[in-house]
């Protein structure tokens, strides 16, 4: 038999161990994993010369922006940006404008989306009512229900509990995960009300009207009602140790409850706020050092499932204070997060093999992303090709996304991707891009 391609000399992080082999890739699937020498001939072959090779990464929190926010970020740039980080699978949250809230917005959504996208994208949709409409969404190809504090809908359903009760079991019936942004409203209306009639919109003031108390009592609130439903629920960028404690709590008695950490709140503290300004608010905001360490503790002690960069990108005046009455909050993450991370594994702080898991295998699982996730034989052909001691400085002006601002600019780094595959295809090879737009797949949940 001939397959389409061949890649020898690779390393593959599996369970405990690194295995040197080969893989064969026919149609775009995982053909063959075995010695070079037992492996099918290829029309092509790939010498990889000993590089780590991962799954193909997965980021389950990406705002790619496009409609009528083009000017942030578009299908095309996101994930052109998606490729430069490794990154060959992104799942798009809902806030864009106008909503991800009917069917026929997530279809207008999709087909625009194929005509950019140069990875693997699916979508999520905003608050809905109703089990018929749920049915649709997720018949449409949505991969869950996003629910935010701030977002008029998800602020009322988030504070009515009988109302949230409902959301869940509907979501429990049609098998649709319900993903929360855990924050009071109250709380955070309080504050900001408090901070209006003070005049002050500095970066200090957003991370103070965001108090840990504001993600504390949510959490509390959403794991008691999640233990009556039984529905599925994940948790976005968790910042707290105490946060992490409930959630364990609550799995402890059986409730499908999963969550995720960013790399900005693993890596990074509110000090920095006072020389990055702007650009080091995001929401929820950084916190104190001793919850980045708790943060560390956990992800290592398996209490968090995956790593998002909740990829969120603005134009610079934006996060500008003196130029806007309110900082609009979020960062660029696609394109930082795998170095970053790739730099612990260097420092022993975390091991190669789990961080598969939290950023492949993990997030296919939790969103039932199928043959994804894992090199197994049959899977799609997504890989991410590491040079485990490339040393690299973070500069945001050459990102591929839009949002030319990181708080990480100027980071050094050890470790970063330098070839992706795509469904079998040579996507990303040393910073560039090799598909057009429009080459990347939709995917249907």
């Amino acid at each position: 038999m001939l397959v389409d391609l061949i890649l020898k000399n690779v390393k593959i992080p599996l369970e405990d161990r690194i295995i040197e082999c080969g893989i064969a890739i026919d149609k775009g699937k995982i053909h063959t994993i075995a010695k070079t020498s037992n492996l099918p001939k290829g029309s092509k072959i790939m010498n990889l010369k000993g590089n780590i090779v991962f799954p193909g990464l997965i980021d389950a929190h990406v705002h790619l922006r496009d409609l009528e926010l083009t000017y942030k970020e578009d299908f095309y740039t996101g994930t052109c940006a998606a490729l430069a980080g490794g990154f060959t699978t992104i799942l798009d949250m809902p806030n864009t404008k106008p909503p991800t809230n009917t069917v026929s917005r997530l279809k207008e959504k999709i087909e625009i989306a194929k005509k950019k996208i140069v990875v693997n994208v699916g979508f999520f949709t905003s608050y809905v009512s109703g089990i018929k409409e749920l049915r649709r969404l997720k018949s449409s190809g949505a991969f869950g229900m996003k629910l935010y504090p701030y977002d008029q809908l998800g602020k009322s359903v988030l504070e009515d509990t009988g109302i949230f009760m409902k959301t869940l079991a509907a979501n429990r019936v049609v098998n649709l995960p319900t993903l929360i942004h855990a924050e009071s409203p109250q709380i955070i209306d309080r504050n900001e009300k408090r901070l209006e009639a003070l005049q002050d919109y500095s970066a200090k003031a957003y991370i103070n009207a965001h108090p840990p108390e504001a993600e504390i009592e949510a959490i509390k609130k959403i794991c008691q009602i999640t233990k009556e439903t039984r529905s599925q629920l994940h948790f976005c960028h968790i910042t707290l140790n105490k946060s992490l404690s409930l959630i364990e709590e609550a799995r402890a008695i059986g409730t499908n409850i999963t969550c995720e950490v960013t790399p900005h709140h693993l890596l990074l503290t509110r000090k920095i706020v006072e020389k990055e300004r702007g650009n080091a608010v995001m929401n929820p905001p950084l916190r104190t050092f001793s919850e980045v360490r708790s943060l560390w503790e956990g992800l290592i002690a398996g209490k968090i499932d995956i790593i998002s960069s909740d990829h969120a990108p603005h134009d610079l005046i934006e996060k500008k204070e003196k130029m806007e009455k309110k900082i609009l909050p979020g960062v660029p993450g696609l394109e930082t997060t795998l170095p970053l991370l790739l730099t612990k594994v260097n420092q022993n702080k975390i091991s190669i093999f789990h961080m598969v898991k939290i950023l492949a295998e993990n997030p296919a699982k939790i969103f039932r992303i199928r043959k994804k996730g894992q090199i197994i034989q049959g899977f799609d052909a997504d890989f991410t090709i590491i040079n485990m001691k490339k040393r690299s400085k973070i500069d945001s002006s050459e990102f591929y996304s839009k949002a030319k601002y990181t708080p990480f600019d100027g980071f050094e780094t050890i470790g970063k991707p330098i070839k992706v595959f795509v469904n079998g295809e040579l996507a990303m090879e040393d910073g560039e891009i090799l598909l057009k737009p429009g080459n990347g797949r939709i995917l249907y949940s």
